[in-house]
């Protein structure tokens, strides 16, 4: 059951080693039930020892999170328009749920974190996943009452706050990689996924989703597929997830509001200052074509600019990835665009 699944893992959570017995006993539950618990968390990939005679035990201690930390930590500006956070042990995906929500008009403000995505999604169709304790899936659901003209913009605002908060708790090494990536130590760390949908009249729906790597176990790192980094390898214990989460939920608030009432006029040049593949030479897919060049930042639009043998092209959407630079053997891109000449 789902609730015998989140309960284990509240018990296993300070770190300790609890026998089988004992859990049964204090969950009320068999210990046939505790067990089957256990095999499902290591599944999801948290690190458990079954030490016989003695019992269960996680790897490491995990701070649970909690919605009343989380809220006390929040500013005022944030507190204004969030909602009190509601946590879920797991769920499918944290911006479905708040995208359902908003259609239905009931999640302006609403905050939503989990312990575990089943189908947490990145960009371009690619999967998130981290064990339960391991990361901060969160999701932030907010109707803007007209479209505005910034909503292109909102992926590199976004990932601008996560960095921003980081860096505001002395996180140190903190990069952006264009359009959503947050990178320490040119690793990738943390990711956002906007969602947006047009509704009656001029107002759009928007969930801001961020996935971020707090605590990664060696065994879910090594199938990650790309270096990662995460929070507590370079920070310890001494910045706490919920901590980490009022922080960021502070900035996203923060970001909505400036964007709402249209004062997002310095926002781009504050993502320039943190571009950490400025001048790099990159290989960009954007969809069946591909080519080569080197990052010249972004124009006013947030598109990229790449050189290319063929000049500065921009580019609305695609991926990036350091590469050597050969430039004179680029693969015409679809979706880029010539910069006009100034």
């Amino acid at each position: 059951m789902k609730n015998g699944l989140a309960a284990v893992f509240a018990a296993l959570s300070d770190g300790r080693v609890h026998s089988g017995p004992a859990l049964a006993r204090r969950l009320g539950v068999s210990r046939a039930a505790v067990w089957r618990s256990v095999k499902r968390l290591s599944g999801l990939g948290l690190d458990i020892s079954a030490q016989q005679g003695r019992g269960y035990q996680l790897a490491h201690a995990v701070e649970l999170l909690s919605a009343e930390k989380i809220s006390r930590a929040l500013s005022s500006g944030a507190a204004k328009y969030c909602k009190a956070p509601e946590i879920r042990f797991d769920i499918s995906s944290t911006n479905t749920v708040l995208l359902k929500r908003l259609a239905a008009g009931a999640a302006q403000g609403h905050v939503l974190l989990a312990e575990y995505q089943a189908e947490g999604r990145g960009r371009r169709g690619r999967v998130w996943l981290s064990p339960p304790g391991a990361g901060l899936c969160l999701s932030v659901g907010w109707r803007f009452k007209r479209q505005p003209a910034a909503l292109n913009k909102l992926p590199l605002y976004a990932g601008l706050a996560v960095a921003r908060a980081l860096a505001a708790l002395n996180v140190r090494e903190i990069s952006l990689k264009w359009p959503n990536d947050i990178l320490l130590a040119g690793k990738k760390l943390a990711g956002i996924l906007i969602e947006t949908r047009a509704v009656a009249g001029s107002a759009v729906d928007c969930v801001i989703g961020a996935g971020i790597n707090y605590r990664l176990p060696a065994r879910a790192r090594a199938g990650i597929g790309q270096a990662a980094a995460d929070i507590y390898s370079h920070a310890g214990s001494g910045l706490a997830r919920n901590q980490v989460a009022a922080a960021v939920l502070n900035r996203l608030f923060a970001l909505l509001d400036l964007i709402e009432r249209g004062q997002d006029g310095d926002l781009l040049n504050q993502w320039r200052r943190y571009d950490g593949y400025q001048g790099r030479p990159v290989a960009l897919n954007a969809g069946r074509f591909g080519l080569r060049g080197i990052v010249a930042g972004v124009d006013d639009e947030g598109a990229l600019l790449l050189q290319t043998g063929a000049g500065i092209r921009a580019f609305a959407a695609g991926e990036l990835s350091l590469g050597e630079t050969r430039i004179g053997s680029e693969i015409p891109c679809g979706t880029g665009r010539r910069r006009p000449k100034i």
